[in-house]
């Protein structure tokens, strides 16, 4: 082979993974609200997108292009994710993260449901907030006859204790269908960890991003991405009935921060270890 070929360095070639951590930052301070969270398992890839300006000479009757600066660059990230952490879930949702849910001891409540029908599903709330019950236990379902009837878990009714959802399966006498359900639920703490979030309190999301490759081939690459604005997935399936993994589609545009050093306002790269660890 001649001398002016250079031989094939494997190492030079890439097959890439890695992982995406994503920082809240305040959206007009720019300050961090919480540390960096990782999405888990993703994909990612940037997208580069340079506008250019044709300037030509209009006394040639040819209109020769004479020059073509760039005139403006848009650089942004498009990040697949499909474990859903809680970070993934607040971006998805573009909610606000870490708010956990709190509860109240529920001791021997009753709930009556009025003009109930096989196939109806109710819900159990707590009594001083109104708010969903969690870690529903229910002592006893009853209809409104002269002498009550006892409707059975399993034949008249199922529940998620989780989620404190009621669905009736059928009644022990369809022409008394009132029925008060007796049930309790214990207290929830933050501490417990059980999160709760509102759906699109935000138009968008200001993060620092960071993405650390960790390839099985080639050099890998650590990038630092200061200032994005993350947008929520225009589509996100919520149930489907095909056997792929649901994924969440995040892009993120690439803001200049004008805090960085100079050269450094989109974000900056390192080389790390050509190898996988």
């Amino acid at each position: 082979m001649s001398t002016i070929f250079q031989g094939v360095n494997p190492s030079n070639f890439r097959l890439t993974r890695g992982s995406v951590f994503v920082m809240p930052l305040d959206p007009v301070t720019l300050e961090p609200v919480a540390n960096f969270s990782s999405l888990g398992s993703v994909t990612c890839e940037l997208d580069q997108k340079v506008e250019y300006v044709e300037l030509r000479d209009n006394q040639d009757d040819r209109r020769p292009v004479v020059d073509k600066p760039a005139v403006q660059v848009d650089l942004s990230l498009k990040i697949g994710a499909g474990q859903f952490t809680p970070a993934l879930i607040s971006l998805a949702h573009m909610s606000t993260p870490n708010v956990f849910q709190t509860q109240t001891a529920q001791a021997a409540e009753t709930t009556t449901f009025n003009g109930v029908t096989a196939g109806d599903v109710v819900c159990l709330k707590t009594s001083d907030t109104n708010d969903f019950a969690y870690d529903v236990v229910i002592t006893g379902i009853v209809d409104n006859a002269v002498a009550p009837n006892t409707l059975v878990n399993g034949t008249h009714y199922r529940y998620d204790s989780l989620s404190g959802v009621i669905q009736f399966l059928g009644l022990v006498d369809p022409t008394k269908n009132n029925l008060t359900v007796s049930w309790n639920a214990p207290v929830l703490a933050a501490a417990d960890g059980k999160q709760s979030f509102g759906l699109f309190q935000n138009l968008e999301q200001k993060a620092a991003i960071l993405i650390r490759q960790n390839n099985r081939i080639g050099a890998n690459l650590f990038y630092t991405f200061p200032k994005c604005q993350l947008l929520a997935p225009p589509s996100m399936k919520l149930i489907d009935d095909s056997n792929n993994v649901s994924i969440a589609e995040i892009e993120a545009t690439v803001m200049c921060d004008s805090r960085q050093a100079p050269g450094m306002e989109y974000g900056w790269g390192n080389i790390l270890l050509p190898k996988h660890v």
